[in-house]
Parts: C-alpha cells; sequence; structure tokens
C-alpha cells in the first residue's frame, strides 16, 4: 500500500531512499462524572508522557516546547472555537485517521506539547513523516474552513518527535505538508519539496476512516 500523497509518493520516495536512515452544550450532571473523566484522562497522559525520553537537568529545549503549549493549542483551534464543523471545533474535526484512494495519515493532539501533529508511516521503510501543524489563516483558500502547514521529518517507526536538541540532532527535513480542512469534515493536503518545487502540489482528498475500521 501506498501512504503518501497521491501526486508525490515516487519523488518523496527518492528522497527517503538516499538517506538511508531513517452538539449541544451538555454538561454531566454529578460533578463526580466530570472528576472521574479527568482522573482518566491524566492518566493516560501521564502514561504517555513517560514513555518519552527526558532532557539534562537545565536543558530549557524540552521547557520552551511545552511553555507555549496553552497558545499553540489556542491557535490551532481555528478562528476560535465557535467555528465546527459537525459539531466539532476545527482543532478537533481535523484529528482522527484519514485515507484516500492513494493512501492514509493520522492527525493527533501531541501528548506533551499539545500541539496538532502530522504522521504518516512510509510500509515497507520502517519509518514514518511527522510533523507538528502551525495554523496559517493567511493560507486560508475559498471553500476552506482552515488550514495548518507542517514541516515533515523523517523519524524511524518507533521514533518520538524531536522536540528540540537535547533529543538528539534534528532529523531531515524533506519539505512541508498543507492540511485543508473542508465542509462535511472532509480534508486535503499538498506537499511542497524542499529545493524543488515553487509552489504546493495538486491537493489529495481524504475522507475521515470509520471508528469500526479502526
Amino acid at each position: 500500500t501506498t501512504f503518501l500523497c497521491a501526486p508525490l509518493r515516487g519523488r518523496w520516495g527518492r528522497m527517503v531512499d538516499r538517506t538511508k536512515e531513517p452538539p449541544k452544550d451538555k454538561r454531566p450532571e454529578p460533578i463526580v462524572a466530570d472528576l472521574l473523566r479527568e482522573a482518566k484522562r491524566a492518566k493516560v497522559q501521564l502514561a504517555q508522557a513517560a514513555q518519552v525520553p527526558l532532557p539534562e537537568d537545565g536543558d530549557e529545549d524540552l521547557a520552551q516546547a511545552v511553555e507555549p503549549a496553552a497558545a499553540a493549542t489556542s491557535a490551532t483551534s481555528g478562528a476560535g472555537r465557535g467555528d465546527s464543523v459537525d459539531g466539532l471545533p476545527f482543532a478537533d474535526a481535523i484529528q482522527g485517521q484519514w485515507r484516500s484512494t492513494m493512501g492514509e495519515c493520522w492527525i493527533y493532539e501531541d501528548s506533551i506539547t499539545h500541539r496538532l501533529s502530522y504522521e504518516e508511516p512510509l510500509k515497507g521503510d520502517d519509518s514514518k513523516l511527522h510533523g507538528f501543524l502551525e495554523l496559517k489563516e493567511e493560507e486560508l483558500r475559498e471553500g476552506v474552513l482552515a488550514c495548518w502547514v507542517a514541516t515533515l521529518h523523517l523519524l524511524a517507526e518507533d521514533e518520538n518527535p524531536w522536540y528540540g536538541p537535547s533529543f538528539g540532532e534534528e532529523p531531515e527535513a524533506l519539505g512541508q505538508i498543507r492540511v485543508d480542512l473542508l465542509p462535511g469534515r472532509q480534508m486535503q493536503t499538498s506537499i511542497w519539496i524542499a529545493e524543488e518545487d515553487e509552489d504546493w502540489k495538486t491537493p489529495t482528498l481524504f475522507k475521515l476512516r470509520p471508528d469500526d475500521e479502526i
């Protein structure tokens, strides 16, 4: 199965080979329900955080990555939490496992920095593409509800995201991806390859993968 955006799989493949590396607003009536839900969420996030290597004492890289987390979360929410599709804020509606006729990808909130993240597995290469999505209101085009752009790094299949120099050398950046949220909770992506492209490539349409197929 091919897992990169339709128009660019071959070109991305050559670059990878050269590296040889890798609703109505209802609140639960009992307050206890809120507390139990938050406790469960905190427990899951703690387990995820425990899997991430920590920087050396005194190193500010991770702090710099986490410090703007609240601002980053707000900035990736679209033009405001009131903007929604299917009853979901834009930053929530874009999350999930997506597929097109040419492949799949995953968009989720990073458990450490709470930033929107893009991930795409490269089958057969034991590697993946990863990038932190940044809201780009200036990139909005007609018919697009919200737009994000990420720089994509090539990582090993089981490698954690790169949060800064204390986590090692910065992985190779292959280019950028543009993610557009469309009406009807659909998505399209375009790729720009560093040192090769002058503009974004033709978009590829993705649909959200149903929960019963995940």
